[in-house]
């Protein structure tokens, strides 16, 4: 198998550096999907689109000697082969990536187009889908936060992903799956009479991201724990800058100032304050020299029924 591979790469770049070696006609393009096929067989779709163009489809992710948990990023790269190809560049678009960050994007979209002119005229797919796989393998970290203490990853962080490619630092999944497992073991104590009468199953270990279920057992546990010890807690350590500080002392000034002029109201105090000017529980009766009719009332224009007076009740109750 691995021999049919790596004939199947050589005849690749052979087509792709000879530029007389394709006429563009069907058996040629068939051909040439067929080699790509055996190249990445379990990395490649190939569709149609409803002109009837071949659409090449393919899953990248980095070259690591298909150590498949030390793939932290991933793309998925569309190539659409018009019916001129070779002597048309292809069309291709990203349909989703993992891990990558839009200047990523854009610096291997600009690539793939500098390829793409390079090679035209000449079957050149190999040559697009191994450079955008060396860019990955070249960008194989991460961008972006921890989906659990929202901090960026450093150069020198020790992380992992899960299968559905998120990220996290070990200690920070360490303790999402100890409190994960704890929160289970409450529930199945306090409702296992009605998990057996209804037979449900237990719950899974969820992404605290996109709630798909990973695998993680006693033994993956441990082994994170392993991984995390190995680190210093002082990483996990907030030192607050010098302009953090700053800016707590100013916003600390500004909070005595509004206590000071009462713009600062404490819900624990306020329920405990009632104002007698505004709440009366002895009926008010209002007597008038003349009956109150609606056409006397100053709300009849608006359609409101007249109502009593603040300083009326005050007065009454004095």
């Amino acid at each position: 198998m691995a021999g049919s591979v790596e004939a199947s790469r050589k005849i690749l770049r052979q087509l792709s550096h000879h530029s007389a070696s394709s006429d563009g006609s069907d058996s040629a393009v068939a051909e040439e999907v067929d080699l790509l096929s055996n190249v990445y067989f379990d990395e490649l779709d190939v569709a149609h689109s409803e002109s009837g163009a071949i659409v090449l489809k393919f899953h990248i992710t980095p070259s690591t000697a298909d150590d498949k948990d030390k793939q932290f990023v991933s793309l998925d790269l569309a190539i659409t082969l018009p019916h001129k190809y070779p002597n048309v560049r292809p069309e291709f678009c990203f349909s989703q990536s993992r891990g990558l960050s839009d200047a990523h994007l854009r610096g291997i979209a600009e690539g793939l187009r500098y390829k793409a002119a390079e090679y035209e005229g000449t079957p050149m797919i190999y040559e697009l889908v191994e450079y955008a796989k060396e860019c990955l393998t070249d960008n194989n970290r991460p961008c972006g936060q921890c989906a659990v203490c929202q901090f960026e990853f450093e150069e020198t962080d020790d992380f992992t992903k899960t299968v559905c490619y998120h990220y996290f630092h070990l200690s920070c999944l360490e303790r999402y799956v100890e409190f994960f497992w704890r929160q289970e073991e409450e529930r199945r104590r306090s409702q296992e009479d009605m998990d057996l009468m209804l037979r449900k199953k237990p719950k899974q270990l969820e992404c605290p991201v996109c709630r798909e279920e990973i695998a993680a057992d006693a033994a993956c546990l441990e082994a994170i724990q392993e991984s995390s010890d190995s680190q210093t807690t002082d990483a996990l350590e907030f030192e607050p800058s010098r302009a953090l500080r700053a800016w707590q002392a100013e916003m600390a000034v500004l909070l005595g100032r509004q206590r000071e002029r009462g713009g600062v109201i404490d819900p624990t105090q306020q329920d405990n304050v009632i104002d007698e000017t505004w709440v009366s529980t002895v009926p008010v009766k209002i007597e008038s020299s003349k009956p109150v009719t609606e056409t006397d009332s100053p709300n009849h224009a608006s359609g409101c029924k007249s109502r009593p007076q603040l300083h009326d009740l005050q007065r009454q109750r004095e």
